[in-house]
């Protein structure tokens, strides 16, 4: 019987936002549109990635929160239209 034992790390900190995209890169283009006060829509991200729509979510939930830390928020706006930030934590 196989029992799952985890093992915590007791020098283990909470990430915080050190790391920065590179410049130029399709990930530094989507901070500099999720860090404009209005927002950007999933249309404007795909647009400018040339990526599908996964993949920018996929990018949004594991490279943008995940890795460099950012908060990022979602909510629709008045023409039903989802838009997404980053805020201040």
């Amino acid at each position: 019987e196989a029992i799952f034992t985890e093992t915590i790390n007791p020098d283990y900190q909470e990430k915080s936002i050190t790391k920065k995209p590179r410049k130029g890169t399709k990930q530094a283009m989507l901070v500099r549109l999720l860090q404009r006060p209005q927002g950007t829509t999933m249309d404007e991200m795909v647009k400018i990635t040339m990526w599908q729509k996964h993949t920018v979510r996929g990018t949004l939930s594991h490279t943008i929160k995940k890795r460099l830390g950012y908060l990022v928020e979602s909510a629709k706006n008045a023409d039903n239209v989802r838009v997404y930030r980053i805020v201040e934590a």
